[in-house]
């Protein structure tokens, strides 16, 4: 009798040896960037592609979509790389120069276009009636305000910005999407 536990406890010994010597890293599910996605982009549903888990309790830790939906990234995102709670926050980390002065334009004055508009994309800003569109494109720093009223925040330089004034009805294009 006594031989056969020793044998048992031999092999129970061998199989938690062998298991602590192999690499085991169980993968979590996680939500991981479709593209690299720059500072304060706002996430949603587009930007991410979920990838499930070894277990089905990797499955239960996951974050739920809602939890990232709406908020901002914190810092840049490589493709390929984890979208966590740790990464977002409630709303965009802003910092201006004193040489740029910063412009909002309603996202909705895009029509369906600007269901893809986010930040770092490049924009143009036009003047609705006569179709001139004045200095180089810009880019989009954030998405600002409600989900259903969102506004596009951007920054110009002191003459584009002077430019801007001057028009009656200014309004963006899209130059190129992120």
């Amino acid at each position: 009798m006594i031989i056969r536990w020793a044998i048992f406890v031999v092999f129970v010994v061998a199989l938690l040896g062998i298991s602590f010597r192999m690499p085991q890293k169980s993968q979590e599910a996680e939500y991981l960037a479709v593209r690299n996605l720059p500072m304060n982009t706002r996430v949603n549903s587009t930007l991410w592609i979920f990838q499930k888990g070894d277990t089905p309790v990797a499955l239960w830790r996951a974050s739920k979509p809602e939890d990232l939906a709406g908020k901002y990234l914190k810092s840049e995102i490589k493709e390929g790389s984890a979208i966590t709670l740790t990464n977002l926050s409630e709303s965009p980390k802003l910092t201006f120069s004193s040489e740029n002065v910063p412009f909002t334009f309603n996202l909705g004055d895009l029509g369906s276009l600007g269901a893809y508009l986010n930040a770092g994309a490049k924009v143009v800003v036009c003047d609705q009636e006569t179709l001139l569109c004045t200095g180089g494109a810009s880019e989009v720093k954030a998405l600002v305000g409600k989900v259903d009223s969102q506004l596009v925040l951007i920054c110009l330089t002191g003459k584009e910005a002077d430019e801007v004034r001057k028009i009656k009805k200014p309004t963006l294009r899209i130059a190129v999407l992120p």
